[in-house]
């Protein structure tokens, strides 16, 4: 998490210090403003994670992406502490003489910063950073699917995985869903009764089942009640499968009678 805050591993000693400097300015001279910088922020900043922290040793609900709203309160902070910094300087007797030399300090740690973070920056930008690849998922369905095509996502939040780049998606027919997303005002639609299944899968040659790597298929369906997707697929026979990082597509064919 303090890496991740910090943009590296090798820039937390300089963001603690700006924040020190901040909170040490303003506790020093005492502003006369209803709230400080430090009020406002340094709450903002440590008690979300605090507190996801503290619950996780109960019942596991910390995910660092929960917290990323943190995040401008520690650019407040940093951008106080150069601030604060500048202020010191300035009232030496350096900073007095020459006025742009307050703000040398700072520019040189601000500059210091940019180089530090301009590596890890674009390195999460790279498509090999993402634990998942959507638009090669998405080529593979359109280098192999056939008119006719249906798709089972398993479970139903793998839908997500059709949102990214969609085009190929669409010329599947979706069996298990009901109502789309839009329709539902939902993330991922509202699946069909299991009553309805095998009418929707009559005359169905071939089916993709979409799933995450991570998940053992049988046991995610029945877990979610939604076994009875898996015995839709028994009759038929696994053809091809690709597993592009966090997703796997499976590919079904109906058996030869």
């Amino acid at each position: 998490m303090l890496s991740d805050f910090a943009g590296t591993k090798a820039a937390i000693p300089l963001v603690a210090a700006l924040v020190a400097c901040c909170v040490l300015a303003e506790a020093c001279r005492r502003p006369r403003q209803a709230f400080t910088v430090t009020e406002v922020a340094l709450p903002w900043l440590t008690l979300p994670p605090l507190i996801l922290l503290a619950v996780s040793l109960v019942h596991p609900a910390y995910v660092e992406r929960y917290i990323v709203f943190c995040l401008p309160a520690l650019a407040l902070l940093c951008a106080a502490g150069l601030a604060s910094l500048a202020r010191l300087v300035a009232a030496a007797s350096g900073g007095r003489r020459v006025p742009w030399l307050a703000w040398a300090p700072s520019a040189v740690l601000a500059a210091a910063m940019a180089v530090l973070l301009a590596g890890p920056q674009q390195s999460i930008r790279l498509t090999s950073a993402r634990p998942d690849n959507l638009r090669a998922v998405s080529a593979i369905v359109a280098a192999n699917d056939r008119p006719g095509d249906a798709v089972i996502y398993l479970p139903s939040e793998a839908r997500v995985v059709s949102m990214g780049y969609p085009a190929a998606f669409r010329r599947l027919r979706d069996i298990a869903l009901a109502r789309s997303p839009v329709a539902s005002a939902t993330l991922t639609g509202v699946q069909v009764p299991a009553a309805a299944l095998p009418g929707r899968f009559a005359g169905v040659r071939r089916t993709w089942l979409v799933s995450w790597r991570d998940e053992k298929v049988a046991r995610r369906a029945r877990a979610t009640g939604r076994a009875d997707l898996l015995t839709l697929l028994s009759g038929m026979r696994l053809i091809r499968q690709w597993t592009v990082r966090s997703v796997v597509l499976r590919l079904y064919e109906a058996r030869p009678r």
